[in-house]
């Protein structure tokens, strides 16, 4: 059995990027609530671009102004 290819052991890259090219993702976080919201605002944190989508409509208009229902210890830091 022959060894596997040199390049199986380097780590995946985006095509076209060098393996010390950042890049960055688009997230879509289904429920704003307390895990959800802060998911998407750890993501967001890291420079990626992220959309929450939840049913409760006063809650999205809350966070749309701004303001988060979330008593996460450092949280507002993040955003």
């Amino acid at each position: 059995m022959s060894a596997p290819p040199a390049a199986a052991s380097r780590p995946p890259t985006r095509p076209g990027h060098g393996a010390d090219h950042e890049y960055r993702t688009r997230n879509l976080v289904l429920g704003a609530g307390y895990v959800g919201l802060t998911t998407a605002t750890c993501l967001a944190a890291l420079g990626n671009t992220v959309m929450c989508v939840d049913s409760d409509v006063a809650l999205i208009a809350q966070l749309r102004t701004g303001h988060s229902h979330l008593a996460e210890p450092g949280v507002e830091t993040l955003s």
